[in-house]
């Protein structure tokens, strides 16, 4: 089974890219203003904003993880398959030169 493994590069490279492109948009490191009567009125609406405000970065916080570790997995297939390319094409070339 592992022997029929193929390992296509582009499409490593296409998955890190979209990975990266999620990361960087949930990345929201600019200054967010925090809720209150001054910027959004009464203040169920300013409890109603920091709710959401706190759901959503809970939620941008998790999902980053995870594509962190998605992109960080990928990277290391990369890896991995850049290596073992390495090691069968010097396994060929001394087997060449050996005869």
């Amino acid at each position: 089974m592992a022997e029929n493994l193929t390992i296509v590069e582009e499409s490593v490279s296409t998955l890190m890219q979209g990975f990266n492109s999620i990361r960087d948009r949930l990345n929201l490191d600019e200054q967010i203003t925090e809720p209150s009567s001054d910027n959004v009125g009464c203040s169920e609406l300013v409890d109603a904003v920091f709710a959401f405000n706190h759901q959503v970065s809970d939620t941008k916080n998790k999902y980053k993880k995870k594509t962190e570790n998605l992109r960080d997995f990928l990277e290391n297939v990369k890896t991995g398959s850049d290596e073992a390319d390495e090691a069968i094409a010097k396994a060929i070339s001394d087997a060449v030169h050996q005869s």
